[in-house]
This record gives structure tokens, sequence and C-alpha cells, in this order.
């Protein structure tokens, strides 16, 4: 069973709660040290599982680091602290999906959450402070909750009656761009600003494409995000918080598709998914969408890439 989200014919799973067995071959990397300047973390599925890993390096061939090594469990999203020491993430590790911590080499795992429902998808607040995340708790949807880095004082900020997903702070750790489905019967969802508060709540954007995955630029009022474009496929965009200037970064082609982009810690790059090359891997570009170049090249499929805002 998957939780989905549409893109014009593209879906993308963002959880998939059957795993298979632990893949063999995994790198125990312990506590090697990295720079915090180009650290990209990113998920890995390979073999029926999923693992956590890390480069810290802007080329295809750096060395790729394993920070879970249990595959078993469905290890994904992750999402660096704003300080780059820590790494909140997803797993089934307990047998629920919960939402975990580990410092940036993999050890000193926690468990934050500990609720029946659902828990995924954490963002951490640019201050530091809270930790966004989507969770089934009420029962009912998925809407997005926020908490303390310590898993106290859970929040809900939205009681939409769809599905909401991909949270993602402003800079001023004010607000929390999100995606939902909610006023849709189609399915497709929107991209929606609300107050960290829960006041607030409206419609970012009047575009009617199906859109996603929004990432706020760490340095400016530059949001990239993900919509359905004419070819079908999923494109990437960049709109300015005022949601003018809106332009497409990726090339507009099916064969050329791009989804859930991460900007640099300097808002000068990003790093993205793509398949144009096959089975989905990573990619980072400018800014404005030039210099497209590799960032990983295997045979398992790569996603879900957060580039770490400390430097």
């Amino acid at each position: 069973m998957g939780i989905k989200l549409r893109f014009g014919r593209f879906s993308t799973a963002i959880y998939v709660f059957s795993v298979a067995a632990a893949m063999a071959g995994c790198t125990n990397t312990g506590g090697a040290a990295v720079d915090t300047a180009v650290n990209i973390a990113f998920t890995r599925w390979e073999n029926g599982g999923s693992d956590i890993y890390i480069k810290d390096q802007l080329s295809v061939s750096a060395t790729e680091i394993n920070l879970t090594n249990m595959p078993e469990a469905g290890n994904k999203e992750p999402a660096w602290s704003p300080d780059g020491t820590k790494i909140a993430f997803a797993s089934k590790r307990d047998d629920n999906v919960d939402i975990y911590t580990m410092n940036r080499d993999g050890s000193n795992v926690l468990r934050l959450t500990d609720d029946p429902g659902i828990d995924m998808s954490p963002s951490y607040s640019p201050d530091g402070k809270k930790i966004a995340f989507i969770s089934y708790r009420n029962g009912n949807n998925l809407n997005v909750y926020t908490m303390n880095t310590d898993g106290t004082e859970v929040f809900e900020v939205t009681e939409s009656p769809g599905t909401d997903a991909s949270p993602c702070w402003s800079p001023d750790s004010l607000s929390i761009l999100f995606v939902s489905n909610y006023e849709f019967v189609d399915g497709t969802n929107r991209l929606y600003l609300v107050g960290a508060d829960g006041t607030d709540q409206r419609r970012f954007t009047t575009d009617t494409a199906d859109e996603g995955d929004p990432n706020w630029n760490p340095v400016s009022t530059e949001i990239v995000y993900q919509r359905s474009d004419e070819s079908g496929g999923a494109q990437i965009y960049k709109i300015d918080a005022d949601g003018t200037f809106q332009e497409r970064l990726t090339d507009g082609t099916l064969a050329d598709q791009g989804w859930h982009a991460s900007w640099s810690y300097d808002g000068m790059q990003m790093v993205f998914v793509s398949d144009r090359d096959g089975p989905a891997q990573l990619y980072t570009m400018q800014r404005n969408g030039t210099e497209v170049e590799p960032f990983t090249s295997t045979g398992a499929v790569d996603g879900q890439p957060n580039w770490s805002a400390a430097h």
C-alpha cells in the first residue's frame, strides 16, 4: 500500500509501507567527516527497501555514505536541521511509520513520534525550534502538524477534508507551504500557504495545473516547486513568494521532466530528481535552470534530496 501524489500523468509514491528484506552490501561509514557546505541527503530505493544516503561533494563520482543501513525499515524523506548537525526522517523500523532524528553521521537515532497514525514528511523550521510533518493521527485525513524538535507539543495546523502533504517553512519560520487536493474532485494538488499557528490559510497560486513539493530559497523570496506541464510530465518551476514571476526551469518535455527540487544553502543552485537517463536519479542545476549535471548514477532509484542549509 502507498500514498501517492499525482502530477498530471506522472505519479510519485511518497511512502510505501511494504518493504522487502535487507539488501546486501551496504557500507557502514560511522562518523565520516563531511563538508556542511555541500551536504546533500537523499533516499535510495533498492532491492525492495530504502535507506538514507549522503554525499558531500558535487560530483557524480563522490563517495555515497549510507546513514541508516536498514532498508527493510523503509527509511525515507531526510530533512536537515538548520545547523546541519541532525537529520529528521520517516521510518517503519518500529512497526509503524514515525519520525526519527539522527546525527549527521547516522548515530544517536531518536524516535520523535509514537502515535498509531502514520507520521511522515518532516521539515525543520529555519529557526530550529519546530518540525512540521504530516500525520493521519486525526483518523480521517493526512494533515499538517508541528512539534518541538524533541517531539513534544504536537499542534494540528491544517484540518482539511483532503490529503495535505509536503510541508515547507518560510525563511522567517512563520508560515508553511504545503500541497493539498481537498478542493479538487479529480484528486489533483495545489499549493497552499498557512500560518504556523493554523491561521490565514489560502491558495498560493491561481494555477490550474497539478502542483507539488515546494521548497523555499533560504536566502531570497524564490520558491521552486513541480507542476504538471503540457507534456503530461512533471516540470520544475520557480516563482516569487508573492505569486509572481513564474518561470519553468526544466526543459518542458516528458523526456526531461523533473521533480522534488531542493535549494543549495546559498540559493544559487538546486538538486532535483529526474528520470531523463533511465531510473530516477539526482541532478543539479543553477538557479536559472542551466548547467544541468548528474549527481547520482546507479541502477537504484534515488529521490527526495535535501540540501543542508548549514555552511
